[in-house]
């Protein structure tokens, strides 16, 4: 008899099952302290899980490869993409804006990236547990991602560029800064997908 392979069901899955604990228990921890960098962790950690759920719902990687070795790489990728881009925006910041604005800008950045990340994982719960189809879940997150990437759009304009009326500075800078940087990832996601599957 021809075997078929066994369903992907991410609830059964240790490793999913410990990335999920630990986001909410960095979110607990968020919760009480505000530290920044527990929101670049949850980020980094659920980018990873929705990583994942792409990478198997449209058959980039095969069941046969260990969850673990997927979300750790997948976690690398996106810890050195949200550091790199932290470092792109200081450094442009700095150059072309004053310190006042820069720390208003920072605020406005940490506060929808912890909006972007509470966001996600309302999806991944879905996905694992509800078996929610993964079209309808990257359609969510699309919605989500336009939503955050507008309001960083308006605060940027707002802060930088209003006295100017400078719309095509705005739109090269976020271009620049928040396009450029995101195409970027998902080519070196899918090019770590494809050389894990191969190894």
């Amino acid at each position: 008899m021809a075997g078929t392979p066994p369903p992907d069901v991410f609830m059964y899955d240790d490793t999913v099952v410990v990335a999920l604990l630990l986001t909410v228990v960095g979110g607990m921890v968020y919760w009480r302290k505000r530290y920044r960098w527990v929101v670049a962790l949850l980020f980094c950690v659920q980018g990873a899980l929705l990583s994942l759920v792409a990478a198997r719902a449209f058959r980039l990687a095969y069941p046969v490869t260990p969850t673990w070795q997927l979300l750790t790489a997948y976690f690398a990728v996106l810890a050195v993409y949200l550091f790199l881009k932290q470092m792109l925006y200081h450094w442009v910041n700095h150059i072309f804006f004053s310190k006042a604005q820069n720390v208003l800008w920072q605020r406005s950045y940490a506060s929808l990236l912890a909006l972007e990340t509470v966001g996600i994982f309302p999806l991944l719960l879905l996905f694992t547990y509800l078996h929610v189809d993964a079209q309808i879940v990257a359609i969510c997150l699309a919605v989500l991602l336009l939503f955050v990437k507008f309001r960083l759009l308006l605060r940027g304009f707002s802060l930088f560029f209003s006295k100017n009326h400078g719309f095509l500075a705005v739109f090269v800078y976020f271009c620049t800064l928040e396009g450029t940087p995101f195409v970027v990832l998902c080519a070196s996601l899918i090019e770590i997908t494809r050389s894990l599957i191969t190894l």
